[in-house]
């Protein structure tokens, strides 16, 4: 089967090179990641144990990010090094991850590059981040001995239709996972039709939203909002883009309520005219600031935009 699957992986390979290549050089860029990419991680020769932790682009590297303090805590003694795939997601653990002891990008799968960046990193613990399935990274560092978990694990409904077309293979690979960290309990039931050992399946939640723990009172959590504000309920469109502020407008007329303070938080910062005039029929305004503003970084909502009521 692994044999099969890379050779399947070097066709695609090679069918997607030109292709890549032309994009690089329109845009500009170099290919630095090519030689890591192929198991030379620029990483200093060590004899201490260490830990792998691998989180593909930027959403993955800011679970991979909660993960370093209390991995330290727990394994004073090991290194720490972090792999992504993208380069995007590269840069931000470059800016916004302290504590790792190397970064690096993910080798390709296929055994030779694996092999030689498990010889570089030599971990005694491998972490996927959010379910990256890489047969040969995770048959190999399986028959080393290397125990490898599976954190903040997720499978999609799209990707669930995938794997259980592929499940007779696929549950070869999972076998060889030591532990399945899932989100909730419908991701890890996903991940146990899929093929994943139920005993080695565990719910634990969503680590991005278990760092967002907040030890200030309601009410100034809710200053924002003016006096009394936090025994109020609030109405919060997030992550709108365009077309949607509308909508929201619309059910928010429906509630009639001139006890509902609104926030319109675009997924950009341009939102649409709409999400700036606001409801129009008397019974409740707001407006909302296209730039970002200073709010403290333990705050779960960092609003942008102002409150107020008719």
């Amino acid at each position: 089967m692994y044999l099969a699957y890379s050779l399947l992986l070097a066709v695609a390979f090679v069918a997607a090179l030109p292709l890549y290549l032309w994009r690089a050089r329109r845009a500009g860029k170099r290919l630095p990641s090519f030689r890591e990419r192929m198991g030379g991680a620029a990483l200093a020769p060590h004899d201490a144990p260490s830990l792998w932790i691998h989180a593909v682009s930027v959403g993955e590297v800011l679970t991979a990010r909660i993960l370093i303090a209390p991995l330290k805590a727990r394994f004073p003694a090991h290194r720490i090094f972090i792999s992504t795939t993208t380069v995007t997601g590269r840069a931000v653990a470059e800016r916004s991850v302290a504590g790792a002891d190397g970064l690096f990008f993910a080798p390709f799968d296929w055994p030779t590059p694996v092999r030689k960046t498990l010889d570089r990193v030599r971990p005694a613990l491998l972490v996927l981040v959010e379910t990256e399935i890489w047969p040969n990274l995770i048959h190999e560092a399986h028959r080393r001995g290397v125990r490898v978990a599976v954190v903040n694990g997720r499978i999609s409904p799209r990707s669930f239709v995938r794997y259980r077309a592929v499940r007779g293979l696929l549950s070869r690979v999972l076998a060889e996972v030591d532990l399945f960290l899932m989100q909730s309990a419908p991701h890890a039931e996903r991940a146990r039709q899929i093929g994943a050992p139920a005993g080695r399946i565990r719910a634990l939640g969503n680590l991005k939203y278990d760092a967002l723990g907040d030890a200030r009172a309601p009410a100034e959590l809710a200053g924002p909002l003016g006096k009394g504000a936090e025994a109020r309920p609030l109405w919060v469109a997030g992550s709108t883009v365009a077309g949607e502020e509308e909508m929201v407008l619309t059910a928010f007329r429906e509630v009639r309520s001139r006890k509902w303070p609104r926030s319109s938080r675009p997924r950009a910062f341009a939102p649409s005219g709409a999400a700036r005039s606001g409801p129009r029929d008397g019974k409740a305004t707001s407006s909302c600031s296209t730039r970002s503003v200073s709010w403290p970084a333990s705050t779960r909502w960092p609003p942008s935009c102002s409150w107020g009521e008719a």
